[in-house]
Parts: structure tokens; C-alpha cells; sequence
């Protein structure tokens, strides 16, 4: 059986967003792999929570489509411990992200009526930049590359740190050479003077030593 092309999703505000909320679509479970006729689907609000493992739906959702429990569970929300139902769903996100049956169970949800949690989240790679105060967050599937700002940094500033020192050191004067190597350890020293982070200021000043 052929694998699933990748698929991926884009939120872009017009300036920070709170929270990150889009349109998914919610139908009773069937499988299409299988062969299984496709069920007709509703449109609802999601919102994207990593702080919640598992995706849930409100009573809205449920009576929308008609859903029955599969079973109980115990769930953990920031009202304490509670028992409730646990329903096998399909959900589709924007640009057609799939999930075919889904475990989601049933809760209150203030403003919206999906919480997609780190049960999705987690099959793929999920990222949130905010750029000249404009969040942008995206979500692709499956999961193709490690993001690692950190790596993405240490490349940045290296190329940053190490041009103009290349450029003192190949002066055929080692003497001017010199002072401008200090020079720019003093702005770095006083750049990182107020970090409590010890392992950037390590690597960024062995790039001068």
C-alpha cells in the first residue's frame, strides 16, 4: 500500500496571537484505507494546546455528529480528576491534514469546541515563530527534520563572529590585527555580562579565543 504524501498547515496573525486557534473537521470514525465509505463531517473551531496529551471535543461535538462512547476514562484537567467519555473520531485540519480514528475524549472547552492536543502534535513537527510581532505557526506531517534553533544559532553567529576576525587575521600588519580581535571580545564579553546562560557565552567566546 502506498504511504501518504506529506501534508502541512500554516496559521499566520496579523500580529501576536494569544492562542492558536483554526478550522478542522470532525467526522464519526471510518477508516478509507480500508475501504470504509467515507461519514459526512462538520466544521468546528480548534484550538492547538501542548499542554494537553490527549485532543478532546464538547458536548456540542458529540450531539453534531452523533457519537457514541467507546468506552470511560480518567482525565486530568485544571479543575481535578474526573471521569468521562472517550470517543473514536476522524479529523481533518486545514490543507487536508488526516487523521483517521482518533481517541478523543469529552470536555468543557472555553471559546472553541476542539482541543487539539500533543496526541496529534506529536506525529509530526510542529513550529512557532513570531517575527516582527506577527505569530506564524506551522504544522507539517509526518515528521521530516529536526528544528533546532540552538544549531541554527551557533551557525548565525559563527559566520557573524568569525568573517571579521578572518578578515583582521589575514592583514599581513599581525600587530592590527590584534586590537580588533580584542575589540570585539570586550563588546562580546559586555553583550553577555547579564546571561544567566553559561553554555552560549562558553561557545560564543571560544569562537574569538
Amino acid at each position: 500500500m502506498a504511504k501518504s504524501p506529506p501534508q502541512a498547515l500554516t496559521l499566520r496573525g496579523d500580529g501576536l496571537l494569544p492562542v492558536l486557534c483554526t478550522d478542522c473537521w470532525i467526522s464519526q470514525a471510518f477508516d478509507p484505507t480500508k475501504g470504509e465509505a467515507q461519514k459526512p463531517h462538520s466544521t468546528f473551531k480548534a484550538i492547538w494546546d501542548t499542554g494537553a496529551t490527549g485532543s478532546v471535543v464538547t458536548q456540542y461535538v458529540v450531539d453534531t455528529l452523533s457519537l457514541k462512547p467507546i468506552r470511560l476514562a480518567v482525565v486530568q484537567t485544571a479543575a481535578g480528576t474526573h471521569r468521562t467519555e472517550v470517543y473514536l473520531v476522524n479529523i481533518i485540519l486545514p490543507n487536508g491534514v488526516q487523521f483517521h480514528t482518533v481517541h478523543v475524549s469529552r470536555g468543557d472547552i472555553t471559546g472553541t469546541e476542539v482541543l487539539i492536543g500533543m496526541d496529534i502534535i506529536t506525529t509530526g513537527d510542529f513550529a512557532i515563530t513570531n517575527l516582527g510581532g506577527k505569530t506564524v505557526m506551522s504544522f507539517r506531517w509526518p515528521s521530516m527534520a529536526k528544528i533546532d534553533s540552538w544549531s541554527a544559532l551557533k551557525l548565525w553567529l559563527g559566520a557573524m563572529i568569525r568573517a571579521p576576525v578572518v578578515a583582521a587575521k589575514s592583514t599581513s600588519n599581525a600587530a592590527a590585527a590584534r586590537p580588533l580581535k580584542n575589540r570585539m571580545k570586550e563588546q562580546l564579553h559586555c553583550a553577555l555580562s547579564f546571561s544567566p546562560i553559561p553554555r552560549p557565552k562558553r561557545f560564543l567566546m571560544a569562537l574569538l579565543a
